[in-house]
């Protein structure tokens, strides 16, 4: 956490946010760890982390959009 705001540090040593929430932070963790997941290639790994960020308010907007949704349902 920086200035109130939560980042995502990859293996890769990058930062990815700023989020507003540790649970969207977390959300966004989540998706990144899986997509890199067997990936061993920096380049691959470097290009996928830069379409994740390019992305990653529609990501995480969807997760929690969709977790909401469930909690409502329940």
């Amino acid at each position: 956490m920086a200035r109130g705001r939560w980042y995502v540090t990859t293996r890769e040593r990058v930062y990815v946010g700023p989020y507003d929430t540790v649970e969207a932070a977390d959300i966004a963790a989540e998706q990144l760890g899986r997509a890199l997941d067997g990936i061993d290639d920096p380049v691959v790994a470097t290009a996928l982390i830069n379409e994740f960020v390019r992305r990653r308010d529609d990501v995480v907007r969807g997760q929690l959009q969709a977790r909401l949704h469930k909690a409502k349902a329940s």
